[in-house]
């Protein structure tokens, strides 16, 4: 017994002084870090203190991170382009512009944005010699094809509709579902407008309807009326935000500000270790909301949120 304490306490020394010795190192390194954002925005705010609290405790000193109001365009473009900077974290869409139109050199990031319009950014300002890689917001195909099986069960087909904007995401989760052998429907719709005809069809012939986050297909006109109308006909939806679920899907799966905020702070702490960055891909931690009314009233096997996080963790650990 005494031998295995020793063994433990051995172990747990060892970590500790890992963990001391890795922050050292990455304290060690003179790095000046640069966050645009809206200061009005709450989830700006939030991810900004996600992200601080992992490069402090890191060792980044929090005299090093500088935050910079992207409100005053201007002036936050000099403070971006100050040569006393050398890692630049963009928070949203205007924020991620800007760092890219103001052609920095040194290693960037780009949080809280789409993948589709990361890539349309990316597209207008093609002159931009910006280092930059992207946290976006969504979730993997592969996620939401699991959310998916788990709500539907063995059997079922699952329904999506998808614009020109939200195409290649739909096209991955239907190759993803597909190789769960889910059976898939998808709907390409053109143009914008309300598409209630082509919407009430698609959950009609379907079993369980996916929203994908695009204004040309799901918009304030018409995202409250698929709800009511799936509803109706004792069809789930599954969502993309806690917000969705609470208008009435039966769950969604995303990332939170907090979790982006972290995982990019992972992302800068091992950039400024190692002097060069990594691509990276959506956020390693997630969260599931569940509305336990429409579950109960559909008569859908009752899933907990936390069971759910914990399963698809566990399905993607074993591939």
């Amino acid at each position: 017994m005494n031998g295995l304490r020793k063994i433990l306490s051995v172990v747990l020394l060892t970590i500790v002084i890992s963990t001391i010795t890795y922050a050292q190192d990455i304290g060690s390194k003179s790095a000046k870090v640069a966050i645009i954002y809206n200061p009005d925005k709450s989830i700006h705010v939030e991810t900004i203190d996600s992200l601080k609290a992992v490069l402090i405790q890191q060792g980044i000193s929090s005299e090093a991170i500088v935050t910079i109001n992207n409100q005053d365009r201007s002036q936050a473009t000099k403070q971006l382009s100050a040569e006393n900077i050398d890692y630049s974290v963009a928070i949203g869409v205007v924020s991620t512009e800007m760092l890219i139109k103001a052609g920095v050199q040194h290693p960037a990031i780009s949080v809280l944005v789409p993948k589709q319009t990361f890539r349309k950014v990316l597209q207008r300002n093609t002159n931009s010699q910006t280092n930059i890689s992207v946290i976006p917001l969504g979730q993997s195909a592969e996620r939401r094809a699991r959310l998916s099986r788990l709500i539907l069960g063995k059997r079922g087909k699952l329904g999506i509709a998808a614009g020109e904007y939200s195409i290649n995401t739909a096209t991955e989760i239907k190759k993803e579902s597909e190789r769960l052998a889910i059976d898939v429907t998808l709907e390409k719709i053109s143009g914008e407008g309300k598409h209630l005809d082509e919407l009430e069809r698609l959950v009609r012939d379907t079993d369980i309807f996916m929203a994908l986050y695009d204004p040309a297909v799901l918009n304030r006109h018409n995202a409250k009326l698929l709800l009511y109308m799936a509803y109706k006909m004792n069809k789930p939806v599954i969502g993309y935000s806690k917000g969705f679920t609470r208008a009435g899907a039966v769950a969604s799966i995303y990332s939170t500000p907090s979790q982006i905020g972290k995982q990019a702070g992972v992302w800068l702490s091992q950039t400024i270790l190692n002097g060069s960055s990594e691509a990276v891909g959506y956020a390693n931690e997630f969260s599931v909301s569940i509305n336990k009314k429409v579950q109960r009233v559909l008569r859908l096997e009752r899933l907990d949120e936390e069971e759910v996080v914990t399963i698809i963790r566990r399905q993607e650990g074993s591939e």
